[in-house]
């Protein structure tokens, strides 16, 4: 009898498995191979094709040899509440990489400038002079190529980003580049680096004398496309990532939970065309990390972001008010970023007061030159902000901007566009401004400087145990 109860009970076993064990996979975008099972160095996966469609389960772990370059967008897969999906490195040779909390800002940011991270371009590589063809005194054509073609455009280039110099390694900080000015029409290619992209022939056309790529090592065509499309996901993991060279967002997508970015590289991202009004005038857009509409419970901790044609970081939302899915920005946790040379380093709104904000933190974070990027004066709408508050609605409650280091801006280093104030904690922040510069924009028409900073705090009752100094 007790020996028909253990093959019952194995009987049973084999029909009710127990969890899946998790497992590593590896990823190398030079010696791998997609027919490998990915599950150790030497049988490396190889393309961005299987990551994204391979089935991963909860608790995997998915690496990137730290040297390897993978162009395209990232698709991540989600994992479950307390099982999330890995996405990180191997072979990273920079021990401080595992401590960055222990560093200062000046520390991480000269840190994740330099290290050698797996990356992620959303970009096409055009420095081969053969794919340029001159076709009007210093206008030049993009090789004329089919669908199926590798170097095709199947959306708009949003941007161009070239190097400067020959001496250059495979990680370029932005004193190596510089990026195009887009057009929109070819009749308006007046100066070097000018150019257009049609829509009809997806070709691109440049101002240059010469054979644009002749001195530029490098040059990438940025798609108007997300570097990680992570729209619906939930419960996953990123860290130790360089994402690069999308001129839609670098990590986009609304409708996800319980993420965590963290000792990331996200840079050149934005200035895809969104769309053209009814008057004519055409829109870009782009930011560094985005949550757009429902976002809960997400840690962004330790990145660094240059170099962003809109926000850096952004919460945000806007889901009509008779939708039964309302948009809830709930948990978020912004700390210890480093943000430099974006149009905005923060931007938050949320629409009507059916929607929810409550517990985001904005804390400990260090945002440098806002509106001094590669963008700025490209914009129709030159904004240069460290906080960007846009029209806020919702129903808002524990959001705290507190202990940043907000320093120089083109425009001011706080604009508020509402008065959301009986929600919004703002304390022991640090404003540098260059002189003569408003520190607050408020309401769209009362400006404060460092002279009448406080002005600001007792008028507003916000920022009372922060400073604000000239630089």
């Amino acid at each position: 009898m007790k020996h028909l109860r253990l093959l019952f009970l194995a009987a049973l076993l084999a029909a009710f498995p127990g969890p899946v064990q998790a497992a590593t996979y590896y990823v190398d975008s030079e010696s791998g191979s997609d027919s490998n099972d990915g599950l150790s160095e030497s049988t490396a996966f190889q393309t961005l094709e299987k990551v994204n469609a391979f089935p991963f389960q909860p608790g995997d772990r998915v690496l990137f040899k730290s040297t390897g370059l993978w162009r395209g967008t990232f698709k991540p897969h989600s994992g479950e509440p307390g099982q999330p999906i890995y996405y990180g490195a191997y072979g990273v040779t920079d021990e401080n990489l595992k401590q960055t909390d222990k560093l200062s800002a000046e520390e991480r940011r000269a840190l994740l400038d330099s290290a050698q991270l797996p990356r992620f371009y959303c970009s096409k590589d055009y420095s081969d002079p053969s794919l340029w063809t001159e076709v009007q005194p210093n206008i030049w054509v993009s090789k004329e190529v089919d669908p199926s073609d590798p170097l095709y455009f199947p959306c708009d280039v949003g941007n161009i980003i070239f190097a400067i110099t020959d001496s250059y390694g495979k990680e370029l900080n932005s004193d190596h580049l510089l990026c195009g000015v887009k057009k929109w029409s070819l009749d308006n290619l007046k100066q070097p680096h000018d150019y257009y992209y049609n829509p009809e022939d997806h070709r691109v056309y440049i101002y240059h004398q010469g054979n644009p790529t002749a001195d530029c090592p490098m040059f990438e065509m940025a798609l108007r496309k997300h570097a990680i499309d992570q729209g619906g996901c939930h419960d996953i993991v990123y860290e130790n990532l360089a994402l690069a060279y999308a001129a839609a967002h670098g990590i986009g997508g609304g409708g996800v939970a319980r993420i965590t970015i963290q000792n990331c590289r996200v840079s050149f991202i934005g200035g895809g065309h969104q769309f053209t009004t009814e008057s004519g005038k055409p829109v870009r857009f782009g930011n560094g990390i985005e949550f757009w509409n429902c976002a809960e419970d997400m840690k962004i901790v330790g990145n660094l972001v240059y170099q962003i044609y809109d926000a850096a970081l952004t919460n945000q939302g806007r889901a009509a008010a008779d939708s039964p899915h309302k948009s809830i920005e709930r948990n978020i946790l912004w700390t210890k970023n480093v943000i430099s040379f974006a149009e905005y380093s923060f931007e938050y709104w949320n629409g009507d007061n059916a929607q929810i904000t409550e517990n985001v933190q904005f804390v400990d974070n260090d945002c440098y030159d806002a509106g001094y990027g590669w963008a700025h004066n490209q914009r129709p709408d030159i904004n240069g902000a460290h906080l960007m508050f846009y029209h806020n609605a919702a129903q808002t409650k524990d959001f705290v901007v507190a202990n940043n280091r907000f320093l120089r801006s083109t425009e001011v280093c706080v604009r508020m566009e509402n008065d959301w104030r009986s929600g919004l904690t703002m304390k022991d922040n640090v404003y540098s401004q260059t002189e003569n510069r408003p520190v607050i924009r408020w309401l769209s028409k009362i400006y404060y400087g460092v002279d009448d900073f406080e002005k600001y705090q007792q008028e507003t009752g916000m920022d009372v145990t922060s400073k604000a100094s000239k630089e």
